[in-house]
């Protein structure tokens, strides 16, 4: 498990991650002249009519360093993603480093994996949860960017980016019953201004080179024989091909999942492939094909698709 900051968050906001076993919060906050902190700044939620939106009531402030409180009035008690103006905060509540500075609560994000609203597919094995911030500073709601692109494929990164929040914080959550306190992840953070994190063990990336982190982090995919060339299937013929999962270093993963498989050609009996201690058989039949003919088996996870490729040869 890695947890890397990279100091790349172009918006000038100072972010806060806070992880709990099942919530992942990031808050942003925005720097504000001293004038204006005294003359706007007050004690009390009640006094702010923001704090009351139609059903929606937040009972207290969104403090530093604390998760949002619960609300009333929506269909669950916490309200996913919140844009706020207070309350105004003192720089040194949130780092030392910024003493004598001025900021207000500019919005939140939160996943909880207990609200209703997210789906199965986002709750399978292999997620990655992302958290961008727009240009005006806001946390955007967060989501599981596998499932999101399934179909297109493309990096967490890029999927923030498309609808106009560059990812601040990426959570690699390898299997659904692994808690987020167990997680890799990647939080990109202004440098001017710094982060926050209820949690420890950060560690600085030398260079900008992040997009590798989430292989890193998920399990992959390796032939059990060790080999990586064309596998001999006679025409009609079958053949079984052992699968390892392994973590980023190589080693076996003693965990029970399904791969997902697909194939170009040929017959696969299950698509659903039981993987029990990190030990997966694929059974695939040249069913119909003649010697000369080549096919491709892949392999992977629901929206983690594609970690292997398995080729065929159909042989005499």
């Amino acid at each position: 498990m890695f947890r890397h900051t990279v100091p790349s968050l172009s918006t000038p906001v100072f972010v806060e991650a806070l992880i709990a076993e099942r919530r992942i919060c990031l808050k942003t906050y925005q720097e504000i002249p001293e004038e204006t902190f005294r003359l706007f700044n007050v004690e009390s939620p009640t006094t702010m009519d923001t704090r009351v939106q139609r059903s929606l009531n937040l009972s207290q402030f969104v403090a530093p360093r604390a998760f949002p409180p619960e609300v009333s009035g929506i269909y669950f008690r916490h309200l996913p993603c919140m844009r706020l103006e207070t309350p105004y905060v003192e720089g040194a509540a949130l780092d030392d480093a910024l003493a004598g500075r001025y900021f207000r609560t500019r919005s939140y994000s939160m996943i909880d994996l207990d609200d209703p609203a997210i789906g199965s597919v986002e709750r399978k094995d292999a997620a990655a949860w992302v958290i961008g911030v727009d240009y005006d500073g806001y946390a955007r709601p967060g989501f599981n960017a596998l499932a999101y692109e399934h179909s297109t494929k493309m990096h967490p990164l890029r999927a923030a980016r498309q609808i106009g929040a560059p990812a601040c914080l990426f959570v690699y959550q390898p299997f659904a019953s692994v808690p987020f306190t167990e997680c890799s992840m990647t939080l990109k953070f202004n440098q001017g201004l710094g982060f926050y994190s209820n949690v420890d063990a950060w560690q600085p990336r030398a260079d900008f080179e992040y997009l590798g982190d989430m292989a890193a982090a998920l399990p992959s995919l390796r032939r059990a024989d060790g080999q990586t060339g064309a596998i001999p299937i006679a025409p009609d013929g079958w053949a079984t091909v052992g699968l390892e999962m392994v973590d980023g270093t190589g080693e076996l993963i003693n965990q029970d999942t399904t791969l997902h498989v697909e194939a170009t050609g040929g017959y696969l009996p299950q698509q659903r492939v039981a993987c029990t201690a990190g030990l997966a058989q694929v059974r695939v039949g040249a069913i119909g094909l003649s010697a000369g003919e080549h096919f491709r088996v892949k392999a992977g996870f629901y929206s983690y698709t594609g970690l292997i490729d398995l080729n065929f040869e159909v042989t005499a």
